[in-house]
């Protein structure tokens, strides 16, 4: 039961994960509120950092089938 709620919920958090930085890739500084109207230095960083974020989401879930560490790895 508790292996399927974490695996549920990596799965959510890679989904948002991807969507969210999509947004921000795509989109640009206008995904971020009051920075619509900002110059290319700053769009630029907004997609950087969308791009990062997608990339988290999907390592977020590529683990989902991955190997699970058993308790004296984790200590």
């Amino acid at each position: 039961m508790q292996h399927r709620i974490l695996r549920w919920l990596r799965l959510v958090m890679g989904v948002a994960s991807i969507a969210i930085g999509a947004t921000h890739l795509v989109a640009g500084s206008a995904s971020v509120p009051g920075e619509c109207f900002a110059d290319a230095t700053v769009d630029s960083r907004e997609r950087f950092y969308g791009a990062i974020f997608l990339g988290y989401g999907v390592a977020w879930c590529t683990r989902l089938n991955g190997p699970r560490p058993q308790a004296p790895e984790v200590r």
